[in-house]
């Protein structure tokens, strides 16, 4: 029953984004405009896809935190635009509601002076590609009984473009860089595994980058940092891949995946992995390449 909702909601939300965008946006500027205005700190949860984020999200707007919170993937210019013809050329052919929701909030944040919370979490990027694909599965078929047959070779053209080049370097770099000057990747950005995740301040920027994986152990104390001890908040799930439609072809299409050495070692060797990972590279090595994963 949870799939069939889930799959009739999605298909009612890309009718919606299809037939109403210009009404939607215009109703998102005023809503955001109206909600940051005179607000001294605002929540942004902005990450590359499947990563943990929704529960995030959900769950500090779900407590008594009275702080305007929004979940976003995108915030630079040319990046959204990108990402909308991406949409509107394929399958799908409709703009998901979190690009025109970006296109309202960067137009917000130009005029916003005050605090901002920036929530990033990231997670190993195999497991989160394929999460990604099938969240994004209306864009490759409009099939919900032969899911597994359409994204198959998806699926595995999606992988190989990954042991190329992780996804997470052209976010970190167009995103969270240019955006807001946070480079991940520098020297100075000392993140340790052990705690999984990094907490920074910036003039009028919290920053916290955190593992999707340790996000049960850390949520608490991350929440304590940015909104202080009396505000210690739980974390919920939220965008499970066990509620939707697809489950069955994802656990199926997961069961197949498996890289050859070369391309497991391409992942592993990579400055991501090496940073953010070490400790999960046998892990790594372990889950991708048997034939059959848990």
């Amino acid at each position: 029953m949870k799939g069939f909702i889930s799959y009739y909601k999605r298909k009612l939300r890309i009718f919606i984004s299809k037939n109403f965008e210009p009404q939607i946006l215009k109703f998102e500027k005023r809503r955001i405009t109206k909600l940051l205005e005179n607000k001294k700190e605002i929540v942004l949860i902005y990450s590359i896809g499947k990563v943990g984020s929704s529960s995030v999200y959900s769950s500090i707007k779900s407590s008594e935190v009275n702080i305007p919170t929004f979940h976003l993937h995108s915030l630079a210019p040319e990046r959204i635009e990108e990402q909308k013809e991406y949409y509107r050329s394929g399958v799908r052919n409709s703009v998901p509601f979190h690009l025109i929701q970006s296109t309202a909030m960067l137009e917000a944040l130009k005029s916003y002076n005050g605090k901002i919370y920036l929530l990033t979490p990231i997670r190993e990027p195999i497991s989160r590609e394929l999460s990604s694909i099938f969240q994004d599965s209306f864009n490759f078929s409009n099939s919900k009984d032969d899911l597994k047959n359409d994204l198959s070779s998806t699926v595995n053209d999606k992988v190989k473009d990954l042991v190329s080049e992780l996804p997470e370097y052209e976010w970190f770099e167009r995103e969270l860089k240019q955006v807001f000057n946070i480079d991940i990747f520098d020297v100075n950005f000392d993140f340790d595994p052990d705690q999984g995740y990094l907490y920074q301040t910036y003039d009028n920027l919290d920053f916290c980058l955190v593992r999707a994986e340790n996000l049960n152990q850390s949520f608490r104390d991350i929440t304590k940092k940015m909104f202080g001890e009396h505000n210690s908040i739980s974390l919920s799930s939220a965008n499970e891949a066990s509620d939707k439609f697809y489950n069955t072809s994802y656990i199926e299409i997961k069961k197949e995946i498996s890289l050859d050495e070369e391309q497991l070692e391409k992942v592993v060797n990579s400055s991501f992995i090496q940073k953010f990972y070490p400790d999960f590279i046998s892990n790594i090595r372990r889950k991708w390449q048997r034939e059959i994963h848990v």
